[in-house]
């Protein structure tokens, strides 16, 4: 399994591919042990090829992450949990996606919810809270 920077590291990798209008993009080569597939993403980096290797769960967290902020921001919250939800249960390691979902239930009037996602994304990454 991928370390949470090198995963994060690799994502924004491609995502800034795909800002300079590179390309990107996925193979679905097979199924693994849990039946998740894995994806190798090309991408083409400013005088060279940089190849990523996501499993496709991590690909889709990135995707429902996205998702969910782009309703955060239109203040659809129902669509914007539901799509941190589905981030979460891909990628259920990933500290951020339990912090941003915390931004959801805060903003809903659920502040129990809102601390216990607090609570979950710093027992994935200590780092998060600065002293």
């Amino acid at each position: 399994m991928l370390q949470e920077e090198q995963f994060w590291n690799r994502a924004l990798g491609g995502i800034l591919a795909l800002l300079f209008g590179l390309v990107l993009i996925a193979i679905l080569l097979g199924m693994v042990q849990d039946q998740c597939l894995i994806g190798v993403g090309l991408s083409g980096i400013i005088g060279g090829l940089a190849f990523m290797v996501f499993r496709s769960d991590q690909l889709i967290a990135i995707y429902e992450n996205y998702q969910g902020f782009q309703n955060l921001q239109r203040k659809n919250l129902e669509k914007a949990l539901d799509h941190f939800n589905e981030a979460i249960e891909c990628h259920p390691q990933l500290a951020m996606l339990y912090s941003n979902r915390a931004i959801v239930y805060n903003q809903q009037g659920k502040p129990d919810l809102a601390l216990a996602d607090c609570n979950k994304a710093i027992e994935f990454n200590p780092n998060l809270v600065e002293g």
